[in-house]
């Protein structure tokens, strides 16, 4: 009964059904038979095993292994099959023993061989060809795809790719913190080539371009926010923006207050009550017990999916910034104002202590502009200003941040000092200075004085 019934699903579904026997008097029925376009019969025993099979008796007189005889829309056709596990020796290179007066071998060479399968398989892939999946690969197999998501869609033998598009909402309840960061740092990784800016969401600093809630200059991008209460929530509405909540703890309102069109995606859970109570459904599939799956759901839909692991990139620059510059200066000769563009960040070397009093104000001024400027006294972060003071903090410039990005740096020198230590900052270096202070940029040097 069961392969009658995989004879009838499988003609209507398009899936190809190879059934052998040896015995097939009493065995296949006429059920089967009506499912099944082709009939191939191989050497038999005897004239009813072929009738049986194709309608004719001439099956019982083959003579040759790999001879058969197909049966199709009342036709017989004479072939002949290979035995495809054969090796395919080369007639140019043969195995070959070398051997002594006694017979024995001392020396041999061997070559292997694919079998005529393995040639028939690797001339068919050559030609690249696209095909459609009739079973679509397991998704545990699939390491890489151009999407973020993998959905497999089971009820239409489709296995669809996702992305978050900008504009959209996605709601992922987590569980396991092992879990969490894998997704965190796949998604980061994934969506990395806009700006990113994390909130509530302290551990990766170093890939996004800010950890803020001042998220409302970012234009274009994506919001990470880390929101375990209702309180936390905060409605997002810009069209080039995707924006990710992070829950581990659903609200029981959730589906009510935001949003139908949101998409809900959930990790491992163990607590099937609180995983119900997120999708707004009572059925809920068993899920993979893997690092990269889970159950997405869209349009109402619940399905599995799976993500490729990835890790992002340390930044070394802050791409969330104003198109306003920051002013530095006036240049020591045509007194007009030089300013900061920002494309880079900028490292502040200083060895006088009055110098600190005017970093500390204009710093102030700048973040008092921008909010998410950052400023450090290290080269272990990332940030939009580096603060060294050369006798302090001369260990930092062998950093390996700084090594690696020293000549994509803006450099300003601050008060005297410069040509003791002009071999730190790897610039060319004005041969004698009377400014108080010297600026190196991507447009050139330029030497300053305060406003």
């Amino acid at each position: 009964n069961r392969v009658k019934e995989m004879a009838r699903i499988g003609r209507s579904l398009g899936i190809h059904l190879i059934i052998c026997t040896q015995k097939p008097m009493g065995v296949i029925d006429e059920q089967i038979w009506a499912n099944s376009s082709f009939q191939v019969c191989l050497k038999v025993n005897s004239e009813a095993d072929s009738r049986e099979v194709i309608h004719d008796g001439r099956a019982a007189y083959l003579k040759n292994a790999g001879d058969f005889i197909l049966r199709t829309d009342q036709t017989l056709l004479e072939g002949k099959g290979f035995y495809l596990h054969e090796k395919n020796f080369e007639k140019e290179k043969p195995i070959w023993k070398e051997i002594n007066d006694l017979d024995q071998i001392i020396y041999h060479s061997t070559k292997s061989c694919n079998t005529l399968f393995e040639c028939c398989s690797t001339q068919i892939l050559a030609q690249n060809r696209c095909h459609q999946w009739i079973l679509h690969p397991d998704l545990n197999l699939e390491s890489s795809f151009p999407s973020f998501l993998r959905m497999d869609d089971p009820s239409h033998q489709t296995q669809i790719d996702f992305d978050l598009k900008k504009g959209e909402k996605i709601f992922v309840y987590w569980e396991k913190k092992e879990e969490f960061d894998c997704f965190i740092r796949s998604l980061i990784a994934f969506y990395q080539s806009e700006p990113i800016v994390c909130i509530g969401l302290d551990g990766y600093v170093d890939y996004v371009d800010a950890s803020s809630e001042s998220y409302q200059r970012l234009e274009k991008g994506s919001v990470l926010i880390n929101c375990d209460s209702k309180d936390r929530f905060m409605k997002i509405s810009n069209p080039n923006v995707r924006v990710i909540y992070l829950i581990s703890k659903p609200w029981v309102s959730l589906h009510q207050d935001h949003i139908s069109e949101s998409v809900f995606l959930s990790l491992s859970w163990s607590d099937i009550d609180l995983i119900r109570l997120f999708f707004n459904e009572t059925k809920i599939p068993k899920i993979k017990e893997n690092a990269n799956f889970g159950l997405i759901q869209k349009n109402q839909k619940l399905l599995y999916f799976i993500y490729p692991k990835l890790n992002p990139k340390i930044l070394n620059r802050k791409r969330l910034c104003s198109s306003q510059s920051f002013i530095l200066g006036k240049d020591f000769l045509t007194k007009r104002p030089i300013s900061w563009s920002r494309e880079n960040s900028l490292v502040i070397f200083y060895v006088q202590k009055s110098c600190e009093k005017w970093i500390e104000k204009k710093t102030r001024e700048y973040q008092e502009i921008d909010p998410l400027l950052t400023v450090r006294m290290d080269f272990n972060q990332v940030a939009n200003i580096y603060l060294v003071n050369v006798h302090e903090t001369n260990d930092l410039l062998s950093s390996s941040l700084y090594l690696e990005y020293q000549y994509d740096f803006d450099i300003l020198w601050l008060g005297r000092g410069l040509s003791d230590f002009s071999y730190l900052i790897k610039r060319k270096c004005p041969y004698q200075s009377n400014a108080d202070m010297v600026y190196w940029s991507n447009e050139g040097m330029f030497e300053l004085n305060y406003e």
